[in-house]
């Protein structure tokens, strides 16, 4: 089973490591079966490697995607900013909240960092 979260990863990750460094450590076997184990270790290790990485890769793209319907999502909402049809826009905004609710989290850091439109107003 693979692991299914970064810090699962990241725990299996230190395991291979740590094995990596502990087969340095053991010395060779008889020269008949040595390369034999060696390759197998080693396909072993380099199968995990690229499910970690195809793992990486298709959380990245996921996450470019969740990020790019959350600006959107930000976007629409800062065009209501100025709206006086309060029933219409907070009916709006509560839809958008709720869309935005259902993507995951992991892109939220950016949107709220944002800078935010001020109005300024004649004094």
């Amino acid at each position: 089973n693979a692991p299914s979260t970064f810090a699962a990863w990241d725990e299996m990750t230190k395991t291979i490591l740590a094995a990596q460094e502990e087969w340095k450590t053991i010395g060779f076997a008889a020269r008949k079966v040595n390369n034999e184990l060696f390759a197998r270790f080693r396909a072993l290790c380099d199968d995990f490697f690229a499910r970690k990485a195809e793992f990486f890769k298709r959380s990245k793209e996921d996450m470019s995607e969740n990020l790019r319907l959350k600006t959107e999502i930000c976007e629409q909402a800062e065009k209501m900013q100025d709206s006086t049809e309060w029933r219409k826009t907070t009916d709006a905004i509560l839809a958008l909240q709720e869309l935005f609710s259902i993507l995951p989290a992991r892109q939220v850091w950016f949107l709220s960092s944002r800078p935010r439109r001020r109005k300024l107003t004649e004094r």
